[in-house]
């Protein structure tokens, strides 16, 4: 994961700002800006929920809001989801968060709130994705989830994500699993190639991306196949913990997707194969152990955009084919990503935003003519790199634009891990 913290930043040094303006009428142009709202503010942690009643009405009555990330470790971006959460956690009725995190390790942080009464924010580093969890910014987030515990409407937490080489993944998981095979007197424990299967599973906790696949692959591919079996065949249970058969068959169908993603190609992420499960495990929380709640997902725009992605399946585009219209995207950008001193031409939406203010909402216009001006505006996207044509009204339904940027550097010893 350390590998991808390298890669968002190579791939944020080579967005840009620019274009011409299309030779677009300066009546058009007002009315664009006229879309888009300033905040009363320019400090995020003051937005009021007047501020975002707006963002409110756009949302109106979906029942999942995906808030996404252009790129991690952003604190501005950070905060702002923060904030998100809270507004639609007060004033929308959304009382599920689910997170770019391991399904397995973020169960792991429910178990230790239930046994320990370990609050998330202690027990999200080494188990919530480090971006979330070892920074002030991310654990803003798990703040107010845990404060919402002792009120009328606690939040309730899930990972959505495959292995990511969490310390319940690593240190748990296959321990675990035996156990459970052992409870139920499973067959596959008694297959010659048991022991082979559980080497190379407790290496694919690891998260082990760009390193050679293991000689044994397929002895563990058809070994995962009859535990599969033994979990996803009509589960007895379908609750968000350990002792529930529907957990196991997610949890198990993760440990291959996190070997899809890091060994279907040699030294390739396979994003496809990840996003499959990651989007699953969402639809299987979603369908069973938080069914008739409504939920919010907050993930990097890669995963959570449904379309126009460069993913053939993203985590948005597997919960899309079953939610459709019932979902609301958000989408943030920003202007000063390079440096303070970036200049942004006027093809870009972000230009026009900025003209608006330094912090400002915009819902997808539902004028034709103003649609079609900021279609030929370019718009800084996933990983903030400029995209033309951009993706806005297809790919997300309202866009919030923040003037500077800046990336944080995890603080790995400040937020260790808890065991």
């Amino acid at each position: 994961m350390k590998l991808i913290l390298s890669a968002i930043f190579a791939l944020t040094l080579t967005a840009c700002g620019g274009g011409s303006d299309g030779g677009s009428s300066s009546e058009t142009t007002g009315d664009l800006r006229k879309t888009a709202q300033a905040f009363s503010t320019s400090d995020i942690d003051a937005i009021t929920d007047a501020d975002l009643a707006s963002f409110g009405r756009a949302v109106g009555d979906s029942s999942i809001v995906v808030l996404t990330e252009p790129s991690h470790v952003v604190a501005q971006v950070m905060d702002l989801n923060a904030r998100l959460i809270r507004y639609l956690h007060e004033n929308k009725g959304f009382d599920v968060l689910l997170i770019e995190s391991g399904m397995f390790d973020v169960a792991n942080m429910n178990e230790l709130k239930q046994n320990r009464s370990m609050a998330f924010t202690v027990s999200a580093p080494g188990r919530a994705f480090y971006g979330f969890s070892r920074d002030a910014h991310g654990q803003k987030m798990f703040a107010y989830v845990d404060q919402t515990q002792a009120g009328a409407k606690p939040m309730e937490l899930a990972g959505i994500d495959v292995m990511m080489e969490g310390v319940a993944s690593t240190g748990l998981f296959v321990t675990r699993l035996e156990a459970r095979l052992q409870a139920r007197n499973a067959a596959v424990l008694l297959d010659p190639q048991w022991s082979t299967f559980k080497t190379i599973a407790q290496r694919v906790t690891t998260n082990p991306e760009y390193t050679d696949a293991p000689a044994d692959l397929a002895v563990f591919k058809r070994v995962l196949e009859l535990v599969k079996t033994e979990f996803c065949t009509a589960p007895a249970t379908n609750q968000y913990r350990f002792d529930s058969d529907g957990f196991w068959c997610r949890a198990v169908n993760s440990l291959g997707g996190t070997a899809g993603y890091v060994w279907n190609t040699p030294k390739v992420l396979d994003y496809n194969a990840r996003d499959h499960e990651a989007g699953n495990n969402a639809l299987w929380l979603l369908d069973g152990p938080f069914a008739g709640k409504k939920a919010i997902v907050l993930t990097h725009a890669l995963h959570g955009f449904a379309a126009g992605s460069t993913l053939q399946e993203s985590t948005g585009s597997v919960l899309a084919k079953r939610y459709g219209t019932q979902i609301h995207t958000t989408n943030i950008t920003a202007s000063k990503v390079n440096s303070p001193d970036e200049i942004v031409l006027s093809g870009s939406l972000e230009f026009e935003l900025d003209q608006v203010g330094a912090l400002v909402y915009m819902p997808y216009p539902t004028d034709a003519a103003v649609r079609a001006e900021v279609g030929k505006r370019s718009i800084r996207e996933v990983n903030f790199a400029t995209q033309t044509p951009n993706r806005f009204g297809r790919a997300y339904q309202s866009l919030f634009y923040v003037r500077q940027i800046n990336f944080i550097t995890p603080n790995w010893t400040g937020y260790p891990a808890v065991y």
